[in-house]
């Protein structure tokens, strides 16, 4: 079967110039020379509009929609009036072989696989390469660095959520002093089993006191700073152990400096959301940072767990007493121990922690590994 022979390229391409002043384009014809594009004015023989040489335009890829340009140094640009032409031209005189990545920008096929891969690769590194940037990131921050960032959050707190605390001074010392006896005791703990792990040394902290706007809580600041408010010491009560117990959750927080980790972790998270989603308003790219930071918080809180556990442990107090610590947050909420985890979200169970029933497995087995039981 005979192939029927291709209209042949005429020497002049309409096209529209646009000098790079005005924002008005002009109708132009186009001469390929042996060293030079001639922009000619179309149908007069005249002079020459304008002569470039080619190795200052740059054209633009071989494309199935919308109409193709090139740039000339200097500011000056062309934009095709029919692309079909603009490309058989182009190729007449400027014969070359496509590469592999403009093959696929024309295939469907290669779009959706190039998609695929672009999935792929933002989920390895929010799963995997965020989580180790931040490990390697985070040792290298000074840590006089981290207790002003610490100073500079606690000092907003008490402008914004807290004010100074109601308890009186001998509650509050013998709280502080509570704990150091506890962790000190855990330093001591020699026998075998979770008990015989001896709790890791503890990291320099400061005890803060403060009342709260936000009702109990409790939590660490970067550099170190654990604060407790009134409202968590009211709720427990004479309950010293669960006490002691949020306290040396918050001390795993300073113990693997997670607020540091966290500020690393949002700082790559927004780089990497404006980087796949581009500039379409930062309550779009927002969100992916919310979510991510909720996942990395909730594997921090189940450190924060593991090292009040064998904290508890070390000292010789029964990990399960952290049990009581959700029973009472899901008393005041007016809700039993079966209430949706949603509803739970005071204090320390709010919704970027694991939910309760998790915890409070965690910590009954934690219990029952213990030697004799």
């Amino acid at each position: 079967m005979s192939v029927p022979n291709q209209p042949p390229v005429p020497d002049r391409l309409l096209a529209e110039y646009f000098d790079g002043r005005q924002a008005r384009g002009q109708p132009v014809e186009l001469v390929w020379s042996a060293h030079h594009l001639c922009l000619l004015r179309p149908g007069q023989p005249g002079p020459e509009l304008l002569r470039v040489p080619h190795s200052q335009v740059q054209w633009s890829e071989l494309t199935r929609h919308g109409l193709p340009q090139a740039h000339m140094d200097g500011g000056g640009s062309l934009r095709a009036l029919d692309a079909a032409q603009w490309h058989a031209w182009l190729r007449h005189h400027r014969p070359q072989s496509l590469t592999w990545v403009v093959r696929a920008q024309q295939s469907w096929r290669g779009v959706l696989l190039a998609l695929a891969a672009l999935v792929l690769a933002v989920a390895g590194l929010w799963r995997f390469g965020i989580p180790v940037a931040a490990q390697v990131v985070v040792p290298l921050v000074p840590l006089s660095l981290e207790q002003r960032l610490g100073e500079a959050t606690l000092e907003w707190l008490d402008g914004e959520l807290t004010r100074p605390t109601e308890l009186p001074a001998a509650q509050r010392s013998d709280i502080a002093r509570r704990f150091a006896t506890m962790l000190e005791a855990g330093q001591r703990s020699g026998s075998s089993g979770l008990a015989a792990q001896t709790a890791p040394p503890p990291p320099a902290y400061q005890l803060h006191f403060r009342q709260s706007r936000i009702g109990p809580n409790a939590f660490a600041l970067p550099g170190g700073a654990i604060v407790l408010t009134d409202e968590m010491v009211t709720l427990l009560g004479h309950d010293t152990d669960v006490l002691l117990g949020v306290l040396a959750h918050e001390l795993g927080h300073v113990h693997h400096r997670h607020g540091t980790a966290q500020l690393v972790q949002v700082t790559l998270l927004g780089a990497l959301s404006a980087l796949v989603l581009g500039d379409v308003g930062s309550w779009v790219t927002s969100v992916p940072v919310l979510l991510g930071q909720a996942g990395y918080s909730r594997q921090a809180e189940r450190e924060a767990d593991a090292h009040a556990a064998r904290v508890l442990a070390a000292a010789g107090v029964s990990p399960a007493v952290m049990v009581r610590l959700f029973d009472v947050l899901a008393a005041r909420e007016g809700s039993g121990p079966q209430a949706p985890e949603a509803v739970r979200t005071l204090g320390i169970a709010i919704a970027s922690h694991p939910d309760d029933g998790e915890r409070r497995r965690f910590f009954s087995e934690a219990a029952l590994s213990l030697p004799g039981r």
